[in-house]
């Protein structure tokens, strides 16, 4: 979810990716990026929804461990915020 909170209108840059990650805790390579440009009105929440595809999920092994990050950047500003989130992926 993404908020607005000012009163004026914003241009939002997404940088979203998903890469596996050792056992060690060592990202490698990503998979599955996108990049957005979003519009938000004044006060607005925003939900952005994604879906990596399987032709994408193919290449993971049986269970990989997926850091999904996404960076919010305000093209006015330059402000930048980061998201992340750890999970399993079972084929």
């Amino acid at each position: 979810m993404v908020t607005n909170m000012d009163s004026i209108p914003k241009v939002l840059r997404e940088h979203v990716n998903a890469q596996t990650k050792e056992y060690n805790n060592s990202p490698s390579d990503t998979f599955w990026e996108v990049h957005n440009v979003i519009r938000i009105a004044p006060h607005e929440a925003k939900a952005i929804h994604h879906q990596i595809g399987h032709a994408q999920c193919e290449s993971l092994k049986r269970e990989d461990l997926v850091n999904l990050a996404v960076v919010m950047e305000d093209e006015s500003t330059q402000e930048r915020v980061l998201a992340s989130e750890e999970f399993n992926i079972t084929n």
